[in-house]
């Protein structure tokens, strides 16, 4: 149900009175993080609420919307939303395709309202536009594409949420796996380097083979790229995707996980924490 104020509903049935309209987006991690984003062409203040414009160098995603068919009765909408980040925007102090790609968004929730302004800046209402639950967000060099289904979806979903498995549940570094990104964070300088490779020295390259790998090298100008292979023998660290130009300087690396068992126990010694059920037997056994 849309609900309406008395001076928006005059601003909307006066004729010929010029009027702004922005779409307004609230992203909820499962975590509880919140991110405000909007596609206005600068930012937009809501009481308290400051909602974020992608506008060039502003280090925030651009986000943009498909279609949403609005109806009567009980149906399942689906919004396509897609979030432009170019090599240095972020969410929450990090690349927004490195923690989609380590699946920070699953399962996160979408609201979008529609602001009405006389004045640009100035919100005179806000219309309750589309809710619902983040299903799929593929991820691509520089954009992340998601699938959102409105809360109707979840009467179709498993019960219970969480089912047996042999891999963990959790998102690494968020609240269920309760490790610290900072604690697990080691530095080193980069020494030779081309757009896809780095021979790094320093306390990063005291690591064993592929421990970083799934992780995030971040460069001294601020980029960062999803970390394919760490070889201890010629300390050389891979990225999935390359730069413009070679890096230099120092860089910072943080371990991804593979969601398995051994890995949480050996590797980040944090079993008591581990959300996934390795013995549970096989389906139809």
């Amino acid at each position: 149900m849309k609900t309406d104020n008395p001076t928006l509903l005059t601003l909307l049935t006066t004729p010929r009175t010029k009027r702004y309209i922005a779409d307004l987006f609230i992203i909820t991690l499962s975590a509880g993080t919140v991110a405000r984003l909007t596609n206005a062409s600068s930012n937009i203040s809501n009481g308290a609420d400051t909602y974020l414009s992608g506008t060039s160098f502003s280090g925030v995603p651009f986000i943009q919307r498909g279609p949403v068919r609005q109806a009567r009765g009980l149906e399942i909408s689906t919004c396509e939303v897609r979030l432009l980040c170019g090599d240095k925007a972020s969410l929450w102090g990090e690349s927004a395709t490195m923690q989609a790609a380590r699946g920070v968004f699953d399962g996160a929730r979408l609201l979008v309202f529609r602001a009405i302004m006389a004045t640009y800046g100035t919100i005179e209402g806000l219309i309750p536009w589309f809710s619902g639950v983040i299903s799929e967000a593929r991820v691509t060099q520089d954009t992340i594409n998601m699938t959102v289904k409105s809360d109707l979806e979840q009467l179709n979903g498993p019960f219970p949420r969480m089912r047996y498995g042999e891999t963990c549940q959790h998102v690494l570094y968020d609240s269920g796996c309760a490790l610290s990104r900072t604690t697990f964070t080691q530095t080193g300088s980069i020494t030779s380097a081309t757009t896809i490779t780095a021979t790094i020295s320093g306390t990063a390259a005291g690591q064993v083979d592929d421990y970083w790998n799934d992780g995030v090298i971040a460069f001294s100008d601020g980029q960062q790229r999803m970390v394919a292979d760490w070889d201890t023998t010629t300390n050389i660290v891979t990225w999935t995707q390359p730069l413009d130009t070679a890096p230099s300087g120092s860089v910072s690396l943080y371990p991804g996980c593979d969601k398995l068992s051994k890995t949480c126990h050996e590797k980040f010694n944090n079993l008591l924490k581990f959300r996934g059920q390795p013995v549970a037997p096989a389906k139809g056994t």
